[in-house]
């Protein structure tokens, strides 16, 4: 996974030509007076499993990574996701695994995105044949898992509230206090629409798109300019 911070970006994990899950970190300083190419970062094992990770999220908060789920490989050799929670700190160059209270279900092939207050919000995913379209908030304060609550909300919200088809390796891309999700896939199709997660109010809404929209696609990237 890569990730960049205000002067470095960092690759972390994934999965080589041999399907070999990877834990390995890398750091290259972003400068146009520097010619440093990618540098191998000297740290302690990866904390929660010294095999790898890969197809898990990642966010940054106040200097850190906060790296969400994934899939390592078990004892037994198999593929296992997680929905383990593990903490990068980019200025000391070190790991550690937070106190999590509650929990979000096991998933790898999610989307995560940091929103107001310090909070990560996750959605989708895929466990085993199980496709998520559930979203979970993880406050990077407390450390504690919550389900988002609309509260009351007027009829007239409620009937334009729609709620994405289950799906992973979609983006999610926040603007403001929405989140935009585009993409991804299931076990039968990939997608190309488009929802948005208002957070002021906890509600998918679905946006009449115009224009000529990119082919359905999964396992991209989007970035807002």
């Amino acid at each position: 996974f890569f990730f960049q911070t205000e002067d470095k970006a960092f690759l972390f994990g994934g999965e080589d030509e041999n399907c070999v899950l990877l834990s390995d970190i890398y750091v290259r300083t972003l400068d146009d007076n520097t010619t440093k190419g990618w540098e191998q970062v000297s740290v302690q094992d990866f904390p929660d499993n010294k095999d790898g990770r890969a197809w898990h999220s990642a966010v940054l908060h106040d200097k850190k990574i906060v790296f969400f789920g994934g899939e390592k490989m078990s004892s037994t050799r198999e593929r296992e996701q997680l929905n383990a929670v593990t903490v990068f700190d980019t200025e000391f160059c070190g790991w550690f695994s937070p106190f999590v209270v509650g929990s979000c279900p096991p998933r790898s092939g999610h989307a995560a995105c940091v929103v107001d207050n310090g909070k990560m919000l996750v959605f989708g995913g895929i466990r085993g044949r199980r496709w998520f379209a559930d979203v979970h908030i993880l406050d990077l304060i407390t450390w504690k898992w919550s389900r988002p609550d609309s509260g009351a909300i007027s009829v007239e919200a409620a009937l334009q509230t729609v709620t994405p088809e289950p799906r992973s390796y979609c983006s999610l891309t926040r603007f403001g206090n929405d989140v935009v999700l585009f993409g991804g896939n299931d076990s039968a199709k990939s997608f190309n629409n488009v929802f948005v997660f208002k957070t002021d109010k906890n509600i998918w809404w679905k946006p009449e798109v115009t224009g000529v929209p990119p082919r359905p696609r999964t396992g991209h990237t989007a970035y807002k300019m």
